[in-house]
This record gives structure tokens, C-alpha cells and sequence, in this order.
């Protein structure tokens, strides 16, 4: 425990357009940006020090988050297309550096087919590399992280019996069992992943 530890004090401003249109034959279209800032004075960040292995919150003074998130979705028929884009960006004010814990851009895009009862989807997701790190420490407990690209695949159905809807769900998750890890953890990411569920609605 850290007992010279303060409570955080924030600010945000946030900006967000939405969109909505209609194509040919009643497909439907829509598009969501937004845009934000916050900024975080006695920032908690988690102090990790893997010499003596011991963990300790400490404050990192004025912080700024600033960012963007951008998601488009189109349908056409029975087929919908989507894809997303994540951009964050976050600094220590004081010491002008980056605050090296601030997450990878990111990128996913998805195609989802639905016919009936039925519903098939692809997802690719794109982890960018992040190497924006505070190197004026002598110590750093955060590294460089590689991008990386993972591949998620599902299949829904649904069936109606007596007024009662019981839906199927199968979904396999990084299905490539690519290798990955996250920036900010030095734990790696999930394998590949493969459930199925089924729920019912009584």
C-alpha cells in the first residue's frame, strides 16, 4: 500500500456525430465518430517492480487522454458490413513524455450474413504496435508491444418452439491461435477459443 496515495481529479470533453442513412432497396448505413479529451490530475498508475516483485500505486501528476473512435456499418441485402477504428493517445504533461501505458490503436472490421433463423460472422481485428513509451526512466515496466491480428468467427440460430425461443450460439475466437499479447500486461492473450451456448427465453 502506498499511504501518500490521493484521489484523482478529472475533466473530459467529448464530441460525437452521429449518421444515419438509407441506400437503395431500404439497405441502411450508419456511422458514429467520436472525439474526446480528459484530463487527469494525480493520475494512479500502477507501479510494478519486477526486481523485488512488488506492485505499488503511485500518483504520475497531469495527465492528458485524447482520442478518437470511428464506426461504420452498411447493410446490403441479407449480408452487413462493419469496421471500426480506435485511436488513443495519452501524456504526462508535466514531464512531456507519453504515458507508456496508453492502449495499441486499433482497427476490426466484420461481415455477418443472416438468412432465416440463421446468422454466420467474420471478424479481423488489427492490434497496432505500440512503442510509445516514457525512455527518460531508468526503470520501465512497460515494453514495447508488437501488432498483431486475430481472426474471430460465429454461428447463431434461433428456434421457436411453442412461443418459447431457444437460440444456439457457436463462436471461435483467434481460430489462427496466433500468439499475442496485450500492451500494458505481460500476461498473453487467450488461444484459440471455442464455446457454445445456448439460451432460452421462457
Amino acid at each position: 500500500p502506498n499511504p501518500d496515495l490521493v484521489p484523482e481529479e478529472s475533466d473530459t470533453v467529448e464530441a460525437k456525430l452521429l449518421l444515419d442513412w438509407q441506400a437503395v432497396a431500404n439497405d441502411e448505413g450508419s456511422m458514429t465518430v467520436s472525439v474526446y479529451r480528459t484530463r487527469t490530475q494525480n493520475f494512479v498508475d500502477q507501479n510494478v517492480d519486477l526486481v523485488n516483485n512488488t506492485t505499488q500505486f503511485v500518483n504520475r501528476g497531469l495527465v492528458e487522454h485524447q482520442g478518437y473512435e470511428v464506426y461504420a456499418e452498411q447493410e446490403v441485402g441479407a449480408i452487413s458490413f462493419g469496421t471500426s477504428y480506435t485511436h488513443v493517445r495519452a501524456l504526462k504533461v508535466f514531464e512531456n513524455q507519453p504515458l507508456s501505458q496508453a492502449p495499441a490503436d486499433q482497427w476490426a472490421a466484420n461481415i455477418k450474413y443472416r438468412k432465416d433463423k440463421w446468422s454466420v460472422g467474420l471478424q479481423r481485428q488489427e492490434f497496432f504496435k505500440q512503442d510509445r513509451l516514457d525512455r527518460t526512466n531508468d526503470f520501465i515496466n512497460v515494453q514495447e508491444t508488437p501488432g498483431f491480428e486475430l481472426y474471430n468467427v460465429y454461428l447463431n440460430h434461433r428456434l421457436i418452439w411453442h412461443s418459447y425461443a431457444t437460440d444456439f450460439r457457436l463462436r471461435a475466437n483467434n481460430v489462427m491461435d496466433v500468439k499475442h499479447r496485450r500492451h500494458g500486461t505481460p500476461l498473453l492473450g487467450p488461444a484459440r477459443d471455442i464455446r457454445f451456448e445456448m439460451k432460452i427465453a421462457l
